[in-house]
């Protein structure tokens, strides 16, 4: 019995920890309810019983969905043969001696769930249908636990709330910390419903981005991903105009012209030239007269133009003697007097494809020449 005295002195410590035993008052609990039994449905005696959701009424607890427990069985239900709420079955909320699948002691706090109407374990089988919570650990397959109307739906409530997927339940009751302001929402679900809008469709160009190369003038992501690939899609392409031609030459040695400042044409002016080398020939006679040397006949297969020639001789024409070589009948280059080497960058000598280039000597020494080395740049002649 709680006194005056008691009661005051439980009122002077409203606020600070105890530091003694006190006597703490105790509502009488609501311990057992009457529950009208479903149709065709027997539920024994000592068995966890629950609550059809969708009916109301009473059922023997299992892995079911839509099911609540709400305590144990204190009489044995059998209505197996009735209608629904033929009859009732007593149940009791509290706390119960209950076989288990697999627990431990440091479950005890946890929320256990339904295998059968008198077995529970730490993990639920499939549809997490809450048993009670573990109050008592006294084997890994038996346990108490408690059970009551209150614990059920209150896990009943939580899983709507934050495990649901309808608007409003689940995600919406979480907030959104959001320093950098990029949600107008305070939510998880509304926050994630606007991120997916914003990254779907057209509507990603709500989205800006730090272009230092200002390699476009949009600021919206899907704009300027757009105008990217018109500028860069082709860059792969082997058509004329795309692929390399997009492509800028770096040419610090100036060795291209203005109209070669891409990758493509770069490349198509550098394959165009062919170096001819006719090394070490000899054996013509100095007399003043044109000599055509023994060599090898070789041809082109394209059009081309002699464009510069090289030659070096073993001996030199001698003073006020002269050297010429002509290609094809055209003069090519000439050596004078006592040098052994020359050049001619200007030339511009057509030969047709498939004809035989042919190297003519006029020396005006005299005696049998030594030997000689010919090098000529050439063009493919594309009309160009």
């Amino acid at each position: 019995m709680i006194t005056a005295i008691t009661f005051l002195s439980a009122l002077a410590l409203v606020g600070v920890a105890l530091s003694a035993d006190r006597s703490t008052p105790k509502a009488a609990d609501l311990v057992r309810q009457s529950y009208p039994v479903k149709a065709a449905t027997k539920i024994y005696n000592g068995s966890m019983v629950a609550i059809e959701l969708s009916s109301g009424y009473a059922v023997p607890a299992s892995d079911t969905a839509g099911l609540m427990v709400v305590g144990v069985a204190q009489n044995q239900a059998d209505n197996s043969s009735g209608a629904n709420g033929a009859i009732s079955v007593e149940v009791e909320e509290g706390t119960f001696d209950l076989a288990a699948t697999s627990i431990n002691q440091g479950m005890v706090g946890d929320y256990m769930f339904v295998v059968d109407d008198q077995t529970f374990d730490d993990v639920a089988i499939t549809n997490f249908i809450p048993a009670g919570v573990l109050v008592k650990y006294i084997s890994a397959t038996r346990g108490q636990i408690r059970i009551s109307p209150a614990i059920g739906s209150m896990y009943v409530a939580m899983q709507d709330k934050f495990a649901s997927t309808t608007p409003g339940f689940g995600a919406s009751l979480i907030g959104v910390q959001d320093s950098t302001g990029y949600y107008t929402h305070t939510d998880v679900e509304a926050a994630l419903a606007e991120l997916a809008a914003q990254i779907s469709g057209d509507t990603s160009s709500t989205f800006n981005f730090t272009e230092a190369n200002v390699l476009t003038d949009d600021d919206g992501v899907y704009p300027a991903l757009e105008k990217l690939d018109l500028k860069f899609g082709d860059l792969a392409s082997v058509a004329n105009g795309e692929g390399a031609s997009l492509v800028g030459v770096n040419d610090a040695g100036a060795h291209f012209s203005a109209a070669e400042s891409d990758v493509e044409a770069a490349l198509q002016k550098l394959a165009k030239t062919i170096v001819i080398t006719i090394p070490r020939f000899t054996g013509w006679i100095k007399d003043g007269t044109a000599k055509t040397p023994a060599l090898p006949l070789f041809e082109l297969p394209v059009p081309v133009r002699i464009k510069r020639a090289y030659v070096n001789l073993g001996t030199a024409p001698d003073t006020g003697k002269t050297l010429a070589l002509l290609v094809n009948g055209s003069a090519a280059v000439s050596v004078a007097d006592l040098a052994t080497q020359a050049e001619n960058e200007a030339l511009d000598i057509p030969i047709a494809a498939d004809t035989n280039i042919v190297v003519t000597l006029t020396e005006t020494a005299s005696g049998t020449a030594a030997n000689c080395d010919l090098m000529l740049i050439a063009q493919v002649d594309d009309g160009e």
